[in-house]
């Protein structure tokens, strides 16, 4: 019951992350927002990092299932 509960708030919590850098609402991060969202987090987490754009790059074509610039949610 307790894995349920600490899977949906971290699904939230994802949901709520993903939304609030979706600047263009379109339901997909682009590379611009994706840098901005982990780079906060390093710094909420207070981890003295900054990704460089050549980093960014490797995550997108990590994270970027289609080829086509940005990463959605799913």
């Amino acid at each position: 019951m307790f894995a349920k509960v600490k899977q949906f708030v971290v699904d939230k919590a994802f949901w709520f992350a993903f939304m609030r850098y979706d600047r263009d609402n379109n339901n997909a991060l682009n590379k611009d927002e994706l840098t901005s969202m982990i780079n906060d987090g390093f710094q909420l987490l207070r981890i003295p990092k900054q990704l460089s754009w050549l980093e960014m790059g490797f995550i997108m074509n990590m994270l970027d299932a289609d080829n086509n610039g940005q990463v959605t949610r799913d």
